[in-house]
């Protein structure tokens, strides 16, 4: 009996001493009996004191000044000169689709996606005024003659009127059915006139009542213009023709057959003895107002041709197109008409032309999202 205890005995032993060995303890984890251990006594951690931080004396610093950029004296562009129009500036401000230069140059106004802007056209763009409260696009905009007032249509119907400066609302004039496409001022500045895709309407730019409606379109009317001493409307429309409306009773004077496609954009030169068109038919015609009777066609153009303007001494006109190009051409008598330079680099269709009154700047609005300043330094050789 007693050898048999000491067997189990033993046996007992030798697994405790097999768990110990597996267990790093002499009792199994999971063992009733507690195992008092000593605990070490943690390390006191030494608080790094922060360094005193010595006081150091801000720098006097001195303003940058304000750099007024010096003005470029510009030549009024001819004829004679085309060659020597570069680009001035350009600004990115979404799309821009239509634009206008008040008649001394020094202020652009855009319009497209983003509403109106108001801006000076030296190279700093600023500072600039956004003005408008349209519902879409503003597909054109246009200074007064005195350049106190802008005027604006749009995707939204209606033509608006502001002033330059502030961008306090003068007029809001309602009686389009559908999208308006160009504004313009009389020579005088008393009256607006607006292209829909309903009609052209004439408007008192004071009162902002409708005067009168032209009616004979049967299309879309994309594009209207004063004649310089105010006594004719011409009209552009997708019918493909060119109507001239006596602009005292809005009676049609003549009605101008010549382009296969839609007609986009009209303008008069400055002696108002020409009349130039762009059409989709990639052409830009050239008028007689006095008879209503086609004069030439100037091709160069591939694509629709959108923008039109004269130079201030009407010995060149230039053109702009969904092409990309602006093409300037030589109206100077006895010499033909026929295409003297050709601007391009500008990646987009491009989809607003304007010249200033005094002829020392352009500006071209693109799809590209780019407003450009063009024009001819005065380098005192000319």
């Amino acid at each position: 009996m007693t050898h048999h205890r000491t067997l189990i005995l033993g046996t007992l032993l030798v697994l405790l001493a097999l768990t110990a060995m597996l267990t790093g303890s002499l009792f199994p984890a999971s063992s009733p009996i507690l195992l008092v251990q000593a605990q070490q006594k943690a390390p006191t951690a030494t608080r790094t004191p922060r360094p005193t931080a010595t006081p150091t004396r801000t720098p006097t610093l001195t303003p940058t000044p304000t750099l007024t950029p010096t003005p470029i004296p510009l030549l009024a562009m001819t004829g004679s000169n085309a060659n020597q129009i570069n680009q001035l500036s350009q600004v990115q401000r979404s799309v821009p689709i239509g634009v206008a230069l008040s008649a001394d140059g020094k202020t652009v106004a855009m319009a497209g996606s983003f509403g109106v802007w108001v801006l000076p056209s030296d190279a700093t763009f600023t500072p600039a005024l956004r003005i408008g409260d349209f519902d879409g696009f503003v597909n054109a905009v246009a200074f007064s003659p005195d350049g106190s007032q802008i005027v604006a249509g749009g995707l939204d119907t209606t033509v608006r009127s502001f002033k330059a400066d502030t961008g306090e609302s003068v007029q809001v004039m309602q009686g389009h059915t559908g999208i308006v496409y160009d504004v313009t001022y009389s020579p005088d500045g008393k009256y607006i006139a607006s292209a829909g895709s309903d009609e052209a309407r004439i408007w008192d730019a004071q009162t902002g009542k409708q005067a009168m409606e032209l009616k004979g379109h049967t299309d879309i009317v994309y594009g209207v213009a004063f004649s310089p001493d105010g006594k004719q409307i011409a009209t552009a429309s997708y019918d493909k023709t060119i109507r001239l409306w006596n602009a005292a009773d809005g009676s049609l004077l003549f009605t101008m057959h010549g382009h296969t496609d839609g007609v986009y954009g009209v303008a008069f030169s400055p002696d108002g003895k020409l009349l130039a068109s762009g059409s989709y038919d990639k052409t830009v015609g050239l008028w007689n107002p006095a008879t209503g009777t086609r004069i030439a066609v100037l091709s160069g153009h591939t694509n629709v041709v959108y923008g039109l303007g004269f130079s201030a001494d009407g010995t060149m006109l230039a053109s702009a197109s969904k092409d990309g190009t602006v093409r300037l051409w030589d109206l100077t008598a006895g010499k033909g008409y026929k295409q003297i330079r050709q601007i391009t680099g500008i990646r987009g269709a491009i989809t607003g032309l304007a010249i200033s009154a005094d002829g020392t700047h352009l500006a071209t609005a693109s799809d590209d999202g780019t407003l450009r300043i063009w024009g001819v330094k005065n380098t005192g050789q000319h």
